[in-house]
């Protein structure tokens, strides 16, 4: 460890759930082991990988890895969550196996949570690359800078701001979000930054802190998971939403695309269900 940095004693653990991508998961290791803040944990939870994930990992003689295999896939919502569980330290990042942190990522986070008392979390912009070689900017950078800041849940509620590999946490605002939801098939990282936006504030690096890499088989890339599960947050949500202003345009938009992929009555009903509009007025809109 660099004796010349002082971390005053604010140490990370790094939550690295991965699934059958041995041979992703060296470089999303080495932009973490290549990093200037060198006060940290690095768990990799294996989610029952079937391939050489095990080589891959112990490729890397590092006293700061830690490996946990579970015995079958259960999903990045639960790998998360043991990897929480079985952290050491009051500091929580998120990677994921087919990432790349940019370079001085978690200093840079970490000096700034050193100087933001009031902020329980930080994130800043993830670089997409599509599958066609095209990129794009999450959170959109259209959104105003004091949106992606302080209080940011009404703008939660109403879009996603945070890149799971993008995010540093302080434990304590985990304790009081609770932890992933197990029952989700998409989202699920989605739903808990409406937690956690909800009982802490955020700050944002208004920089790119990770390069994300579109992969065929991604979770979100499922249409139907994708749809039911936002239909689930806007039922879980609808007071909320109701309460800042942000129902209709949510509904509006999520229709839009819906119609665009040709499934727009499909989820309307679905969307009354959650809503709990009658069968009558479904019949008659």
């Amino acid at each position: 460890m660099d004796d010349k940095m002082d971390y005053g004693g604010r140490k990370v653990s790094i939550v690295l759930p991965t699934y059958n991508r041995a041979n992703l998961l060296g470089r999303a290791i080495e932009s973490i082991l290549g990093q200037s803040w060198r006060a940290f944990e690095l768990i990799v939870v294996d989610d029952g990988s079937t391939d050489h994930t095990p080589e891959a990992v112990g490729a890397y003689e590092d006293e700061r890895i830690r490996y946990i295999k579970l015995d079958k896939n259960c999903g990045a919502a639960h790998a998360r969550n043991v990897g929480i569980d079985n952290a050491k330290y009051s500091y929580i990042a998120f990677h994921d196996s087919d990432d790349v942190w940019c370079e001085g990522k978690l200093e840079k986070q970490m000096r700034l949570l050193a100087t933001r008392e009031q902020a329980g979390m930080v994130y800043g912009y993830c670089k997409y690359h599509g599958l066609a070689g095209e990129t794009d900017y999450f959170p959109r950078r259209e959104i105003a800078g004091e949106k992606k800041r302080g209080f940011i849940y009404p703008t939660m509620l109403e879009e996603n701001l945070i890149g799971m590999p993008s995010l540093v946490v302080r434990r304590e605002c985990i304790d009081k979000a609770g932890l992933f939801r197990e029952d989700f098939q998409s989202l699920e990282d989605y739903e808990w930054f409406l937690r956690l936006s909800r009982v802490c504030e955020a700050e944002f690096i208004d920089e790119i802190l990770v390069n994300v890499y579109a992969q065929e088989e991604s979770v979100n890339r499922n249409l139907s998971a994708n749809f039911s599960a936002r239909c689930m947050l806007i039922g879980m949500y609808k007071h909320e939403m109701v309460k800042y202003g942000v129902l209709e345009s949510v509904i509006q938009e999520f229709l839009g695309e819906a119609n665009y992929l040709g499934c727009q009555e499909e989820v309307a009903a679905a969307l009354c269900q959650v809503l709990g509009i009658p069968d009558e007025v479904q019949d008659g809109r």
